[in-house]
């Protein structure tokens, strides 16, 4: 009992030291235990630790209990490998995944200590915890919602499957608890055997007590190996062996989740040629806990380097749009294979292994390749989750060492990668070495018919980075010392990747490394980058801290940036910066190979700040260019690190600071290369520097944009590759990231204000009310999205911001995740709330007004910066009357050039809306104009954008907040807008305040429901607060409504707080909206001719106000299609009318209400459409799907046209007959 209760309170206290907010209350608690638990042990001393964590009753019981006992009675912890299925507790250690976590110190006997040691070293991961845990330990079901459905439409008649599992030495745990997994969670039809295959075990416990084991299973066998002959020759062996359909390749160390096994089926009983894989979960080599994501299905593939070492990489956006949904598979240019599944016909049929290949090693790229290059696909699988523990390194050793390996790998390369293999060649300077006889694997290629390499790299793989585009390769040599020095850093993963210097050994590796025209110093996807203090291996982004001008003259290397070149240091075998001299033996640097093309490119060599300006758009936007499978094509600037961790490729850079702009001396220096610049087509004002890699004290305010000045970039005299990363920029993000990225996150803006805001800043409430700025982001650039948290850090008085909340909406870019925490841990009024799915603005502006504890709640976007005296006048009128709802004037920053443009006259638009319910721009209306005393007073609007805005927030709550039920985005601007005014409250735009935001012409995310959230959302808004009115959005939507829920709630809320109708919001606040029912006609406009199928269309977009209008297939769904006739006679839109815009088009521009080109006379009779000032008609020009004018023919059925719906009396209206205007 005693033992027991010590139990649970060590547990609780373990768990409540781990939390970060009770760690001075777990550290009195921790003393207090401690003394209790001296006390206790002496007088109860034991030695068992399973006793301590609960473990004794998990490790086992039985034969296995009674092995556990001393002879004296003492117990102790079982061996390991003790551990079986006779005792799996539903609630001990490690049950549904969680983690077992020790803290070797604390383990009593040093017996213990070295214990848990011999599990890491015998393993690479910690047996001691995992021989804690049941082997039919607990797993949560890890299937999404979407994957269970998925379930359902599986073929009925799917294959049978033999799974195989090579193992060596393993751990008793691991490798028990990897076959219970899949016994226990694999329907029994399905599986026709488990394959153990012994590679040569020594332990005892692998082999008579494993064969008495599994006896009692009978769909298990061993196959045993005499003698160690590695994975690929084990799995043969498996192979062999097996009956079933389907080969399913599984480790030793794994753990299969529910329903893991028949998405895998399924893709390949509906093709034989899918090669498929799960999505490999990570099991801690630490704590041995289920890292499982479901949010992140299928965000990764697998790739390789041209040392042919696999990688991972982030799902490119071309796939991403090719998927209908997030589970559907995803095609993998590599696998990891260690985990995946094939038809056994067709894993003859491609020649399985190759069976000279040996131990390990090259085998997954083989079968990657062969796959696609032979008419196959390969797939990655979202629906089927298989946890896996990843070592950081193996723990068995082979005495042939890494010949082995290369060995495979040139077979690899001589077989099937063609003219490409060179590149592996040269990493392992040409010396192939004796790799056997290939010609029975080049006559298996050539009788499969298969493909070339080069068409696998175009439509597999297009982003591999090819060395051909390098200018200079080979090892990179230095002159000092006798020139016995060379360049060198770790290929290793997992390591820092420092880059220093090492006797030249001549056979690539380490030393291998690519010049290319982008400046880089290259290996694939990593580049030499300047971190602060030291030169690392880094994600290639281009330019700054990467950018590395060489002269082929005096073999310098300098950054253009520093004004730096690099310099050996024999004594400490690094490289350090230093001022240039090139006189200096340890600052010349020669590549091994220099491309003979060099030479075209004189500018290199004589002006390096020029190429930097050439080259610099790929430079900041491309992370690891070309290779966008990479860091995903969809990734944004300095994405270091992958989205999950199975196998990190790259560790994040310590120090890391933002981006900052060039000092003083660097601008001054270049101000005589000015018209080379301009040439160059950059203008005078770009220039990067990868302030990523700088610390944040080293920003200057002299560089591109610095002021809010333009970054001019002239995309057509960009290399090649750069207007690819240009484009890939915009395409991200609808903005130019391009130039963005070159811009310091803490760039200068001017004071905005003018003196008379200045001045009212001196009257402003002593006690203004602190707030919490929420932003919510997905998937945003990390230039724009620093830039914007720190205009609000840096232009805010601190004790006015409680906080910065910064909502990630489900961002699958790698360095808006465990980089983005790292960067702001240094400000700690930043905090990062996260929603595990996409949710959308407004359930995100939701978490975030959860997580807030300001008084008021600023809502902000991402993309935009803060000026100096930005908040203080929105507080102030919160302050004054906390119903007041107010946002500041939105300057704009150019989406291409990123100036930030302060218009001075800006605050002479508020906010409207279209029937259409889509946000608008309006002048001030002449009676709010005359009502304000100063050009800097507040200014009355009947909406509001919605992007920027604060509220009080109890009023905020008092509203009703955003509708919960609302999706996504859209809408939600209008609601707070409608409800603040209708209920009391007061919606106002603050001249004083101003806020510059990137207007985007379309969103660059998209989402699978389309345009029906947004009806969605509308059709609420106008059922609860539209009233009557509501009829003009319906008539848009040709009274589609949909499903749009229960807004009985929402009614509820309106009622209780008692606002006014909508019409008192029209006649008061809004009287300048046009009503379409007081027109006499309206609906779709039918045209007769070409049998009546064709009807008047025009673009709904309201932000462009020269709209062509043509004709379209009637589609009866309004939208681009409704139109109203107004008293006027004007065919309109909203705020546009359809305008004779020259002799013989018609286009839709803003109604002016002055008649003229914009008046039509139509004839309910006859269906003419004419205007009268110039005397001609519409008439459909079905040849150019437009409508032109002619002179107007009656008898003409391509000048008929007839509106939808008109009033039931048109004689009592203004509708005129040709030629009538009496009524007029």
């Amino acid at each position: 009992m005693a033992r027991s209760l010590i139990t649970i309170i060590l547990i609780k206290l373990q768990r409540l030291i781990r939390q970060e907010n009770a760690i001075k209350y777990g550290l009195a608690l921790t003393v207090a235990i401690f003394l209790i638990f001296l006390l206790f042990l002496a007088r109860h001393p034991f030695t068992n630790i399973a006793d301590v964590v609960g473990g004794s009753d998990v490790v086992g019981s039985g034969h296995d209990r009674v092995a556990a006992e001393r002879k004296d009675g003492a117990n102790v912890l079982p061996m390991p490998d003790q551990n079986d299925e006779k005792d799996h507790p539903r609630d001990g250690p490690g049950e549904m995944g969680e983690a077992v976590t020790i803290t070797k110190e604390l383990l009593g006997p040093e017996e213990e200590k070295k214990k848990y040691q011999e599990g890491f070293d015998a393993n690479s991961f910690n047996q001691y915890a995992s021989d804690m845990i049941s082997v039919k330990r607990r797993l949560p079901d890890m299937r999404s919602k979407e994957c269970k459905e998925d379930a359902k439409k599986y073929l009925p008649n799917l294959p049978d499957t033999s799974v195989i599992l090579c193992f060596h030495n393993e751990a008793w745990s691991t490798l028990i608890r990897s076959m219970h997994s899949i016994l226990d969670r694999t329907p029994s039809h399905l599986l026709t055997e488990i394959i153990f295959v012994d590679d040569a075990s020594t332990l005892d416990h692998l082999k008579q007590r494993l064969d008495d084991y599994i006896a009692k299973y009978p769909k298990v066998k061993i196959v045993r190996a005499k003698e160690r002959v590695g994975l690929i020759k084990g799995r043969l062996m498996g192979y062999r062996a097996a009956k079933g359909t389907v080969l399913t390749f599984l480790d030793s160390h794994i753990e299969c989740t529910e329903g893991w096994l028949e998405p895998l089926l399924d893709r390949i009983a509906r093709n034989v040629s899918n090669v498929v894989w799960p999505v490999i979960d990570v099991i801690s080599l630490q704590t041995l806990a289920f890292k499982s994501d479901t949010s992140n299905y299928g965000t990764q593939v697998g790739g390789f380097d041209w040392g042919l070492q696999f990688n991972w990489h982030l799902v490119p956006e071309r796939d991403k749009k090719n998927r209908p949904h997030p589970t559907s598979p995803v095609r993998s240019p590599t696998m990891a294979g260690g985990l995946f599944a094939i038809d056994r016909k067709y894993f003859e049929y491609l020649g399985t292994y190759d069976e000279d290949f040996d131990i390990w090693g090259g085998e997954n790229l083989e079968l990657s390749f062969k796959t696609w290059m032979c008419g196959g696909t390969l797939e990655m699988i979202p629906c089927s989750r298989v946890g896996h523990i990843f070592r950081e390194k193996s723990p068995y050793k082979w005495r042939e060492g890494k010949d082995v390996l290369k060995k495979n790998l040139v077979r690899l390369a001589e077989v099937w990668m063609d003219d490409y293999k060179k590149y592996y060649f040269d990493r392992i300077n040409n010396e192939l070495g004796d790799y056997g006889d290939i010609s029975s694997r080049v006559a298996l290629r050539k009788r499969l018919n298969c493909t070339s390499f080069q068409w696998y790299i175009e439509n597999v793989f297009p982003d591999m980075f090819i060395p051909d585009k390098a200018m200079a390769w080979g090892e990179i040599r230095n002159e000092g010392h006798g020139g016995k020095y060379c360049m060198d850093a770790q290929i290793a993963k997992n390591s820092n990747k420092t880059v220093i210097v090492y006797a030249c050994h001549g056979t690539g590796g380490n030393q291998y490394f690519s010049y290319t025209n982008k400046s880089e110093i290259r290996r694939d996807d990593d580049c030499v980058d300047y971190a602060v203090d030291k030169l690392v291996m880094y994600s290639c982004h281009g330019g700054g801290n990467q950018q590395w001008i060489h002269s082929r003259e005096n073999k310098t290397i300098q950054n253009p940036f520093l004004k730096k070149c690099l310099e050996m240091d024999a004594a400490e075998m690094t490289i350090k910066i230093k001022t240039c001299n090139e006189t200096l033996l340890e600052q010349q640097w020669t590549f091994s190979t220099y491309d003979g093309d060099m030479e075209a490119y004189p500018y290199l060599l004589k002006y390096g700040p020029i190429v930097l300006l050439l080259t610099l758009g790929g430079c900041v936007f491309l992370l690891k260019q070309p290779a966008e499978w990479a860091r995903g094509g969809n990734q944004d600037v300095h994405e270091l690190d992958q989205a999950e961790d199975p196998n990190p490729r790259l560790e994040p850079m310590k120090g890391v600071g933002s981006w900052a702009a060039v000092g003083d001396d660097a601008q001054e220096k270049r101000k005589h290369k000015k018209d080379a610049l301009k040439k160059a087509g950059v203008g005078r004002k770009p220039v990067h520097v990868d302030v990523d890699a700088l610390q944040e004290e080293d920003v200057k305010h002299k560089g591109p944009g610095e002021m809010g000045e333009a970054v001019d970039i002239d995309k057509e005299k960009l290399a090649p590759e750069e207007r690819a990363a240009y484009d890939k920029g915009f395409e991200k993000n609808s903005f130019n990231q391009y130039a963005s990225d070159m811009i310091s996150v803490h760039r200068s803006l001017p004071d905005m204000r003018p003196k008379t805001c200045r001045d009212a800043a001196k009257n402003y409430s002593k006690k203004l009310p602190d707030t919490s700025v929420i932003v919510c982001f997905h998937n945003e650039a990390w230039s724009a999205l620093l830039r914007s948290v720190h205009s609000i850090l840096d232009r805010t008085p601190s004790n006015l911001l409680k906080e910065v909340i910064l909502v990630d909406d489900a961002s699958d870019m790698a360095h808006l995740k465990g980089k983005l925490e790292e960067y702001f841990v240094k400000y700690p009024k930043v905090k990062i709330v996260r929603s595990p799915d996409r949710v959308g603005l407004i359930k995100a502006r939701l978490l975030g007004y959860e997580a807030a504890t300001g008084s008021v709640l600023t809502f902000l976007d991402s993309h935009i910066e803060c000026t100096k005296g930005w908040l203080e006048p929105l507080l102030d009128r919160i302050a004054r009357d906390s119903t007041n709802v107010v946002w500041p004037v939105i300057d704009i920053i150019s989406d291409r050039t990123f100036s930030y443009k302060n218009d001075a006259d800006a605050g002479s638009q508020v906010g409207g809306f279209d029937w259409g319910l889509q946000f608008n721009w309006h002048v001030i209306p002449e009676r709010d104009a005359k009502r304000r005393k100063h050009r800097t007073d507040p200014v009355r609007s009947p909406t509001m954008a919605g992007g920027l805005f604060a509220i009080d927030r109890k009023y905020f709550e008092k509203l009703g907040t955003y509708d919960p039920d609302f999706d996504i985005w859209g809408g939600e601007n209008l609601e707070i807008s409608f409800k603040t005014w209708m209920c009391g409250g007061t919606l106002e735009m603050i001249p004083c305040s101003r806020v510059g935001h990137v207007f985007r012409d379309k969103s660059p995310y998209k989402w699978r429901t389309g345009k029906d959230v947004l009806k969605k959302n509308l059709v609420r808004l106008a059922e609860v607060w539209m009233d009557e009115y509501k009829q003009n959005y319906y008539d848009r939507i040709n009274n589609d409504l949909g499903d749009f829920g229960d807004v009985s709630d929402r009614l509820a809320i309106r009622e209780r707080l008692g606002c006014k109708s909508f019409k008192w919001y029209v006649d008061n606040v809004y009287p300048e909206l046009y009503i379409p029912g007081k027109g006499p006609a309206h609906g779709e406009i039918r045209n007769e001719g070409a049998s009546g199928a064709y009807c008047m269309d025009a673009d709904a977009d309201s932000t462009d106000p020269n709209k062509t209008v043509d004709v379209y297939p009637c589609h009866g769904q309004g939208g681009n299609q409704y139109w109203s006739y107004s008293v006027l006679h004007e065919v309109r839109r909203d705020d546009s009318c359809v305008d004779k815009a020259g002799a013989n088009s018609v286009k839709l521009l803003p109604c002016h209400s002055s008649k003229g080109n914009q008046e039509w006379l139509h004839d309910k009779k006859n269906g003419l459409m004419r205007n009268p000032s110039s005397d001609v008609c519409m008439e459909l020009h079905k040849a150019k799907m437009t409508i032109k004018l002619a002179p107007c023919d009656p008898d003409k059925p391509e000048q008929k046209w007839k509106f939808k719906h008109y009033l039931d009396d048109p004689t009592k209206t203004t509708v005129v007959a040709l030629g009538d205007q009496s009524s007029l």
